[in-house]
């Protein structure tokens, strides 16, 4: 388990186990998403709207402090952060160390030397039957020539003694002949183990050299553990005091919530008393208008009266004299009362005709249209934010296809003349086009670029969907690809070629391919044979010479070609 992805696929990658993250990332070697309260009776409203001003300026000040806090939490947020990624580095550090042990335990230096030690056991038993084999020749041929001398002394009985000389001599022939072959299969016995004792004490040599390297590098990776110790007690005694006084801002911080709460409730408040203050206001101006609506009635009124009796204006200096004819406080109250139920009932039929809510329905209506404009504002400000982050997305989408076009571009090019020699490919946008308008797949033979694929064949047309494929594939890797006979219409040549290319371009990928061309299989690490065997399908897995040799070239570093032709004659 590590901290995060980088830590995670390092590991992944150097010692070939699964790892995951604290976020649940899997990495696999194999391959394998209020409203305020009412207003109080107080202070007038331009007191309150100048407590109001004063608290926002408060709220202000506490604001920015609030941002100076902020700004220190993320400060100390990625001081956290920092130490977090030096631990997990110290961990990896002391996972590679008892590697190193490991491997320097079950290291081929041990191996090598005690292959060496029976290979000069079986020299010293090889050379004394050598030795025990000339002297059998010796004697052999010092009996030979006894024979031919008696051979020489015996005339008389040349012919008996020649016929049990000559058997004598065959007879020692056979046995000198089976000696000298026995002495020539030692001979080339003792020279085969002489090279590969040679060849041996070359591996030695070479394994206490990658010793004593390993060595260097354990003390090395000690040292820069001590290091990375001290600076991980550095970096944690920096996080515990960074933590202090991140508790300490936290206090700070709530004390500041409450006191903006506070202050938030009551600009609320201001709010709220402010609004029913212009409710006030301008129920006030509509009873204004009203009256001076009235009262303009009233003297029309008055006017239209002076205008139909003439003689009003005559007697208007006597209306109301005590004991004139005008006299109004002499009036009967039964006709009076007659004339005021005249009168009312005359009202009342008017009052039927008009409408005594309008003004309720008028202030209802300016209350709603006031809130309407309020919510149109807000739509409006909704509608350009909207607009930016379209804005904003289209400019990061063109970004993405300027950056996706200038990868696959590359890789697409690559990926073709690795597959055809001397042929190059690209992607150009249509002539008067932008990028994000579309793209045209061109291709060339030396300087010649071909006016449409059309004039390629089918399997250059093959090579081309294989290239943008896989160039596709390589600006968004997967861990696994499966490849089912892509190279059914190519010849031997291609074939290799989209070999090698999977090689060199995808070495972070694995690779599943199907095929029936030997071009492919020379290019594979491991081989799975399908046949018949009685009816029934079976499956043998076999390991590739090649193969071998690379997987040995990649554990070993770069080594001479002649240490490669050891290895691989070995191996057979």
């Amino acid at each position: 388990m590590c901290a995060d992805k980088e830590a995670a696929r390092e590991v992944c990658e150097k010692i070939k186990q699964r790892t995951v993250t604290l976020e649940g990332d899997l990495y696999d070697p194999k391959g394998t998403l209020t409203g305020g309260s009412r207003a109080k009776a107080g202070a007038s409203i331009l007191c309150r709207l100048g407590q109001l001003a004063e608290l926002r300026q408060k709220l202000g000040a506490r604001e920015e402090s609030l941002a100076a806090l902020a700004a220190q939490l993320e400060s100390c947020r990625k001081s956290g952060e920092e130490m977090q990624r030096l631990q997990a580095e110290l961990e990896l550090k002391e996972h590679q160390l008892h590697l190193h042990s490991q491997s320097q335990a079950a290291s081929q230096s041990g191996q090598a030397a005690s292959s060496l030690q029976a290979l000069q056991q079986q020299l010293e038993e090889q050379t004394e039957l050598v030795a025990s084999s000339k002297q059998a020749a010796a004697d052999a041929k010092e009996q030979r020539d006894a024979l031919a001398a008696q051979l020489r002394d015996f005339e008389g009985n040349k012919d008996e003694r020649m016929a049990q000389a000559k058997a004598a001599i065959a007879a020692t022939e056979k046995e000198v002949k089976g000696a000298l072959k026995a002495l020539q299969a030692q001979q080339q016995a003792e020279q085969k183990l002489t090279m590969q004792l040679e060849e041996m004490e070359k591996d030695i040599a070479s394994a206490r050299e990658q010793l004593e390297e390993l060595g260097q590098r354990l003390e090395q990776q000690a040292r820069e553990i001590e290091k990375s110790s001290a600076a991980v007690d550095k970096k944690k005694a920096q996080f515990d005091a960074a933590a202090a006084k991140l508790q300490q801002h936290r206090e700070t911080l709530g004390k500041y919530d409450v006191e903006v709460q506070a202050l938030n409730e009551a600009c609320e408040a201001l709010d709220k008393v402010c609004a029913d203050g212009a409710v006030e206001l301008k129920q006030l101006e509509v009873r204004l208008a009203r009256d001076q609506k009235e009262q303009a009635s009233a003297a029309a009124t008055c006017r239209e009266l002076l205008k139909r009796h003439p003689w009003m204006e005559t007697e208007r200096a006597r209306f109301g004299v005590a004991g004139g004819e005008f006299d109004f406080a002499k009036r009967k109250p039964a006709a009076m009362r007659e004339a005021l139920s005249k009168q009312s009932a005359q009202l009342e039929l008017l009052g039927k005709r008009i409408n005594k809510k309008v003004l309720s329905m008028f202030e209802k209506a300016e209350q709603e249209y006031a809130d309407l404009m309020s919510k149109k504002e807000i739509v409006m400000q909704d509608k350009a934010k909207i607009e930016a982050v379209i804005a904003e997305l289209g400019q990061k989408k063109i970004e993405a296809l300027q950056k996706t076009w200038a990868k696959v571009n590359t890789d697409f090019g690559s990926i073709f003349s690795t597959l055809l020699a001397g042929a190059n490919a690209k992607l150009e946008p249509q002539e008067g086009c932008q990028v994000e308008d579309g793209l045209v797949v061109k291709v060339g033979f030396g300087k010649v670029w071909k006016q449409s694929l059309t004039e390629l064949s089918g399997g250059q047309r093959s090579l081309v969907a294989l290239s943008l494929v896989l160039s596709l594939l390589r600006f968004k890797p997967a861990p696994i690809y499966i490849l089912d006979e892509v190279d059914a219409a190519l010849d031997l040549s291609h074939t290799q070629n989209i070999g090698a290319m999977i090689r060199t371009h995808f070495k972070q990928s694995q690779f599943l391919v199907v095929s029936l061309k030997e071009g492919m299989f020379n290019n594979a690490n491991v081989l799975f044979r399908t046949k018949f065997v009685d009816g029934i399908s079976t499956v043998t897995r076999t390991v590739p010479a090649a193969a071998t040799v690379r997987e040995n070239e990649g554990k070993q570093g770069k080594q001479p070609a002649a240490a490669s032709r050891k290895a691989l004659t070995a191996m057979n």
